[in-house]
């Protein structure tokens, strides 16, 4: 049963809203926790979630489900339905806690509020410790406890402070530019360990971080603090069975992660006073029937509109290859080159942009139904036209480059434009504490840079005093998407369609309804030199 914490415990805590009695049972009975992380809406894994809940509920009450993060957005159910169709797979497993993934702020903050008002009618408990208003209070606990028999676990959650700049900026600020929230980067060990603190002041000596942070920040984080037991995270994609870190004073913290995608599910288990974890593959999992039920309704339902067919391709239009190296974050690809040239050609602007992580499956050579573009580009941005001066334009393919060979999901994908990358000049790029970036001074990669003049379709070197207009998601051209910055920008035509709207308009004008043959390979707008 779920009941408030006691009023002292609410002081101290500083809202470590909920406590929970699994079941009255003896003291050192197997504790089984079963997390996920980054599963990005792909719905299929719920009801192998709920297949190993049942299992083990009829073994045992000593069973809690949680996410950490990254749960509402990221396919074309999450987007559909704005996160609606997740949170109602979720509560049919049974889910007792989730973290907070940059991506649970894609559909926006009230939206987001909407979705955890959802959960509360199942209990499901949204933890972060971080997350707050800029005048320090919470909207949401930062974390609970539960009362497994005799076994007390805290569960506390925080959230990578990426997820200003790898969400959309412009959601945590008012119309004039203004902070309204804070991911309080500069203060993550400090609110860990005031946390843990406050927990073992009580008597409460075990506990689970649920954390949104990845594979660069959460070891520092371990070694700058002391208490924490068990790091269960995502971010990163990583696959992390169980490793151990070193904390503070060189104790060992267990730290864990199930990759991406349901392509695991973690199984973490508290038995004699130790903590163990492996990782079960989704193959060896039987889902459970019950909500496979609740998922071809929801299929169904999606159904209606995915099926739709608007076209065919000659070619695979590709932003990962096989070996599942997310190519529109690294280099240019096929895909990239389709989406922006169908922005650039559509509106009549000079260039077409469009950032690499807002690309995110790829469309497999054949019929295309909306559910295969839907899933290509997922998420609620809108296509915005403005002009740009040409040094902005240069400042930001250098802030777009400055992470290869490494991925980046601000890495830009091109149309009308092209230019050589030089990834062995050490790149000029500078971050500020929330991620937004700006080009110092010293020898920059980006060179050669050339624009395609419309009239006599031949290039041109690129003009830094001149103006360009540009087509562009509102995510990077308006919202300073992945910190990259288009400065002093003149809107001509804000917001027209959502991305993959404009590529179905393209899409459907060309030759029987077919994408041409010509992007079977890149189109070499982009030459990268290592």
């Amino acid at each position: 049963m779920k009941r408030l914490f006691p009023l002292l415990l609410a002081v101290l805590l500083a809202s470590c809203a909920t406590q929970r009695h699994t079941a009255a049972t003896a003291p050192e009975q197997t504790v089984y926790i079963l997390f996920e992380n980054d599963v990005h809406g792909s719905i299929q894994g719920y009801p192998l979630m709920a297949s190993l809940k049942k299992s083990l509920m009829e073994q045992t009450p000593m069973v809690a489900v949680v996410s950490c993060g990254d749960y509402l957005s990221g396919s074309p159910y999450a987007a559909m339905g704005k996160g609606a169709y997740i949170t109602r797979l979720m509560k049919a497993v049974g889910y007792d806690y989730a973290a907070l993934g940059n991506h649970e702020f894609d559909h926006r903050i009230p939206t987001l509020l909407q979705r955890t008002r959802d959960f509360d009618t199942n209990n499901i408990a949204v933890l972060c410790a971080n997350f707050t208003a800029m005048d320090g209070s919470r909207l949401f606990p930062s974390c609970a406890t539960n009362h497994f028999g005799g076994t007390t676990i805290a569960f506390i959650g925080l959230t990578t402070p990426d997820a200003i700049t790898s969400s959309t900026p412009s959601y945590f600020c008012d119309s004039l530019g203004n902070w309204l929230y804070s991911f309080n980067g500069d203060r993550l060990a400090q609110l860990l360990q005031h946390q843990v603190d406050s927990l073992q002041n009580l008597g409460i000596r075990h506990n689970v971080l649920l954390a949104h942070l990845g594979d660069d920040a959460t070891p520092a984080l371990i070694a700058a603090t002391q208490g924490i037991e068990v790091v269960l995270d995502g971010h990163s994609h990583s696959v992390i069975p169980g490793t151990k870190l070193k904390n503070k004073l060189g104790k060992e913290v267990l730290w864990a992660s199930t990759g991406a995608h349901f392509q695991n599910i973690g199984l973490l288990t508290y038995s004699n006073g130790k903590f163990g974890s492996r990782l079960i593959p989704a193959d060896e999992i039987e889902p459970d029937s019950a909500l496979a039920d609740t998922l071809d309704a929801i299929i169904a339902d999606y159904n209606l509109q995915g099926r739709r067919h608007i076209g065919s391709t000659p070619v695979p239009l590709l932003m990962m290859d096989d070996d599942g190296r997310p190519l529109s974050r690294m280099e240019e690809c096929n895909l990239g080159d389709f989406c922006t040239d169908a922005f650039r050609l559509e509106t009549g602007a000079d260039i077409g942009l469009i950032n690499g992580g807002s690309i995110r499956a790829n469309i497999a050579q054949g019929e295309i139904a909306f559910h295969q573009l839907y899933s290509a580009l997922p998420f609620d941005s809108r296509i915005t036209v403005a002009q740009v001066s040409g040094q902005t334009l240069l400042d930001a393919l250098e802030m777009a480059c400055h992470r290869c060979p490494e991925k980046f999901g601000g890495f830009l994908q091109v149309s009308g434009l092209r230019f050589v990358a030089d990834t062995r000049i050490a790149s000029p790029v500078t971050t500020d504490a929330e991620g937004f970036m700006a080009v110092g001074d010293g020898p920059r990669r980006v060179r050669n840079v050339e624009v395609l003049d419309k009239e006599t379709g031949l290039y041109a070197p690129l003009d830094p005093a001149r103006l360009y207009t540009i087509a562009a998601p509102d995510y990077t051209l308006q919202l300073n998407g992945d910190g990259l910055r288009f400065d002093r920008i003149e809107v001509l035509r804000d917001r027209i369609c959502t991305y993959e709207e404009l590529v179905e308009q393209h899409l459907q004008k060309l030759p029987h309804q077919q994408v041409p043959a010509i992007y079977s390979a890149p189109q070499a707008r982009i030459t990268l030199i290592y």
